[in-house]
């Protein structure tokens, strides 16, 4: 039976001031349920009280927190389970954190390249950069003859890449490529995309590049199977990837050679 402290729907949205689309969206979701329903009319009546799950709502949109995740940190409709609502929150916050520096971490990367293509203009001879040890998850490389070709046999090794779990979001910000290794009997090359770790899952298909002073280059041409420049009897290794210019042209993009000489076999 309704009781007279009741509110009806139009009342109670006048009362909250929201609306009556958002009440009823708010009972879809599971955590605004009328105090009472009509049998004969249907019409769905709610408790002045339940404003404060209103109040619950706008907090975890604030925390961006789903709203259809407010069911959980409710127990008994109307106790709210404080502690696990801030983990959660915090958990969100702290992805989007890392999401933020990733982009930061990116938006450096390819601001430094500009610098370094900008001095390589005024001074176009080869010039040494030191890297740390990094990983390169691989696939076999086919000769292309195109740039459409190659970002084809990339996009291969992406997909690739997606399919055994690792996301856009980890691989952001790292390189990727054609990655040359001789070991100073045999020469191999190979598309990569580099990875933050050695994941589990892909054992094998991952290959441990040495830190060092890499001598490098740029050219409007792809160097990788220019043989004057790879060439020698000790084991070296040899990496090229694209390089971000201003302007920068998606047909003939600037290419970038590191080459590591001097390896030990390995």
């Amino acid at each position: 039976m309704k009781n007279d402290e009741l509110l009806s729907i139009g009342e109670f949205a006048k009362y909250s001031d929201r609306s009556i689309k958002s009440i009823k969206y708010y009972e879809q979701l599971g955590f605004l349920i009328p105090a009472f329903i009509d049998p004969e009319t249907n019409y769905r009546y709610y408790h002045p009280e339940q404003v404060a799950l209103l109040e619950v709502a706008q907090f975890c949109t604030e925390l961006d927190i789903p709203l259809k995740d407010v069911p959980d940190f409710l127990d008994n409709g109307m106790r709210l389970k404080a502690s696990a609502l801030l983990q959660s929150a915090r958990r969100i916050a702290e992805g989007k954190l890392i999401k933020i520096q990733r982009t930061l971490n990116a938006i450096a990367f390819h601001e430094d390249q500009l610098e370094n293509v900008k001095a390589y203009a005024k001074n176009p001879m080869p010039y040494e950069a030191e890297m740390g040890e990094r990983y390169f998850f691989t696939t076999p490389y086919v000769p292309t003859t195109s740039i459409s070709e190659f970002r084809k046999a990339m996009l291969y090794t992406f997909n690739k890449l997606h399919q055994l779990g690792v996301t856009n979001e980890e691989i952001f910000d790292m390189e990727n490529g054609i990655y040359f290794e001789y070991d100073g009997l045999e020469a191999k090359r190979y598309y990569f995309v580099e990875v933050p770790c050695l994941y589990p899952n892909l054992k094998g298909m991952v290959k441990t590049v040495p830190a060092g002073i890499y001598e490098c280059r740029q050219s409007n041409k792809t160097m990788i199977n220019n043989t004057s420049l790879l060439t020698g009897t000790s084991p070296f290794i040899a990496i090229e990837t694209e390089m971000f210019s201003d302007p920068y042209d998606l047909n003939q993009p600037l290419w970038e050679l590191k080459v590591l000489k001097n390896l030990k076999n390995r």
